[in-house]
């Protein structure tokens, strides 16, 4: 997984836009026509703070092909925050991490 993730301070704690990108698994070529997963597959956005703790600031299904547009926003304020992470739902190992 490829993401691209903005993040923008507010007055009242942080605001999110971003776009995911699903590449092929490695050494594999991507298939002619839009692969579509047999289920849509669950993520969420988890935002870990500098003391460990983990918010869940959203969540979201995929179907196939890339997802964009989308938002979210928390009361967290990024100086917070210690990193950005998109896992499976449920799970706590990250897909994509960005450190703040």
């Amino acid at each position: 997984m490829r993401a691209e993730v903005v993040a923008t301070p507010t007055t009242w704690g942080t605001k999110f836009r971003w776009s995911c990108h699903y590449p092929p698994d490695p050494g594999q070529q991507p298939p002619e026509s839009a692969y579509v997963p047999q289920e849509p597959i669950r993520y969420e956005l988890v935002l870990v703070g500098r003391d460990g703790a983990r918010t869940v600031a959203a969540t979201w299904s995929w179907s196939g092909g890339e997802t964009t547009g989308l938002d979210a926003s928390t009361a967290v304020s990024l100086t917070e925050m210690d990193r950005i992470e998109i896992t499976l739902d449920g799970h706590e190992e990250a897909l994509a991490t960005a450190t703040l």
